[in-house]
């Protein structure tokens, strides 16, 4: 699904996407956490000062038009979209 032959890359596997990034209540992240792809793990850290958590996740633009939406209705604010590229 993600992989794809990239020549400027030596023929290495690359996998491509996007990274998204959000805040979310402690109450939330159950919730939250079971929308997201599993893919890669998320990394959850919480924000300092503040009882909000920062969760990362890497997904397909796809599933990213998919999951906002629903991130949203979970409580989750300020989303970011950002493009991710992995080279292995």
């Amino acid at each position: 699904m993600f992989n794809s032959k990239d020549k400027t890359n030596n023929g290495k596997e690359t996998l491509e996407g996007v990274n998204l990034m959000m805040h979310a209540l402690p109450e939330k992240l159950p919730y939250v956490l079971k929308l997201l792809p599993k893919t890669k793990p998320a990394r959850i850290k919480k924000i300092a000062g503040k009882k909000w958590y920062n969760i990362l996740t890497f997904c397909t633009k796809k599933e990213a038009r998919r999951l906002i939406p629903k991130l949203k209705n979970a409580g989750c604010e300020d989303i970011v979209e950002f493009p991710a590229i992995f080279h292995f």
